[in-house]
């Protein structure tokens, strides 16, 4: 049986704890991490200057994820506006090939923590510009949600 990251954690956590080095808890990771990009977002200095780090670092990343994060492309995912921890497990996910994208891949393991920091601090400062929508795929993309990604996800998302 093939679970999601989400149901497998919420497994995990059920079973109580089953890590010895703290060092090694995900949770605890993400904790710090959590951590750090707040740390960052509540100093203004050291926010304008990861920003202004992570813009300098997307030149590759704007060829498909456009210059503000906003893609102009339906299959390529907009990072505008993106929860910023997320954004660098994710990064974190291609860079060790737990993800898989040849492109993504090969970006995300010339990243520092540094500039994957900066990458999702600049990505998450940037608006979501909207976007015309074809209905036909929005109630398809309602159903597939409803149908998986609620029950970890809430209704709301």
């Amino acid at each position: 049986m093939k679970f999601t990251t989400g149901v497998a954690l919420t497994l995990l956590l059920m079973a109580g704890p089953t890590v010895s080095n703290a060092e090694d808890d995900p949770l605890v990771a993400r904790k710090a991490l959590v951590a750090k990009i707040k740390e960052t977002i509540n100093t203004p200095e050291a926010k304008e200057a990861a920003i202004s780090r992570g813009k300098i670092r997307t030149v590759f990343c704007s060829n498909c994820h456009g210059p503000d994060g906003n893609s102009k492309r339906p299959e390529i995912p907009n990072l505008a506006g993106q929860n910023p921890a997320y954004l660098v497990e994710q990064v974190s996910k291609f860079a060790t090939g737990e993800r898989k994208s040849l492109v993504m891949q090969t970006l995300a393991k010339g990243f520092s923590e540094k500039e994957k920091l900066d990458l999702a601090v600049y990505y998450n400062a940037q608006a979501v510009k909207p976007v015309e929508y074809d209905v036909a795929r929005v109630q398809l993309g309602k159903m597939t949600y409803n149908r998986l990604c609620v029950f970890c996800h809430s209704p709301s998302g």
